[in-house]
């Protein structure tokens, strides 16, 4: 069953480097979302006390607080947040913390918004990405699973780091 929602989404993107969501931004205004962007964890949790947010987008590295910490503090204010973390530079360890706390996806830069897309049709059909706040990447185009993903030697092997997988 499909249904629309009587408020647009509100979407907040925690993260100093907004340019990083161009693509995002026109998708949000296609679909009608409201979206908000904070440089700061401070920022950003002003704002989340005093607004419901849809869906919470936060950079793993902030300047004032780790988006990791962030995230959790989110899922304490409102359980049933939907939290994306971002990250620069993947690292399995980080994306461990990160569903620990709530988080429901963790995404790699460039930021794409198939995920985003996943996201608003699973609000409508009940099915998908933020089904009872729990991932299904596989509707996501692209994913790979941590597993997937090569992992690389921090030992140099012949002057470089080279790939294991």
């Amino acid at each position: 069953m499909h249904y629309l929602p009587s408020k647009s989404p509100t979407i907040a993107i925690v993260d100093p480097s907004p340019d990083d969501y161009g693509h995002l931004v026109e998708a949000a205004r296609r679909y009608r979302a409201s979206i908000h962007f904070f440089a700061t964890a401070a920022e950003a949790l002003r704002f989340g006390r005093q607004q419901t947010i849809s869906l919470w987008t936060i950079n793993v590295e902030l300047p004032d607080l780790s988006g990791l910490d962030i995230c959790g503090m989110i899922k304490s204010l409102s359980s049933h947040s939907v939290i994306y973390m971002v990250t620069a530079r993947y690292r399995a360890e980080d994306e461990r913390i990160a569903r620990i706390r709530g988080a429901s996806l963790f995404i790699s830069k460039p930021i794409c918004v198939s995920w985003f897309e996943a996201w608003w049709a699973g609000r409508f059909s009940g099915k998908g990405i933020t089904t009872f706040g729990e991932t299904n990447p596989s509707v996501i185009p692209g994913y790979r699973r941590p597993s997937d993903r090569p992992t690389y030697s921090l030992e140099p092997i012949g002057g470089s780091l080279m790939k294991q997988s």
